[in-house]
């Protein structure tokens, strides 16, 4: 049997239940890090899961226990973030997906990618 695919949901609002389904259904994701600044949130998300899981505020957090621990928890990123604006001006889509990339990880970000046709540009014909 291939290995699983070890995923981090990043966003515990309402769309992560539907992902935890998906995820469960198909055997060859599993669900091993969820990362919400909302503790509520990811507990309500993590009884979804019939696995223990670890959980972080931010992925700077998971990123670094990673790090730290010299031991990779998850492969991939499902961003499951409000694709708005911060109140500082930052795209949380963007802010989110950028530092998963630069970290080597796969990511999953539905639309809308980015709020901003600037970041939309730098992203390529690829989008």
């Amino acid at each position: 049997m291939a290995c699983k695919m070890k995923l981090a949901l990043v966003g515990c609002g309402n769309i992560a239940s539907y992902h935890v389904q998906a995820s469960n259904s198909t055997g060859r994701v599993e669900i091993t890090t969820l990362i919400d600044p909302n503790c509520h949130a990811r507990e309500n998300i993590a009884k979804l899961i019939p696995h223990d899981v670890e959980c972080f505020s931010c992925l700077s957090d998971a990123l670094a226990a990673e790090q730290e621990n010299e031991l990779q928890i998850f492969d991939a990123v499902s961003i499951l973030v409000p694709s708005w604006r911060s109140p500082d001006g930052e795209d949380l889509h963007e802010v989110v997906a950028s530092e998963a990339l630069r970290a080597r990880k796969h990511v999953l970000l539905e639309k809308p990618v980015t709020v901003s046709i600037e970041v939309r540009n730098l992203c390529g014909p690829s989008l």
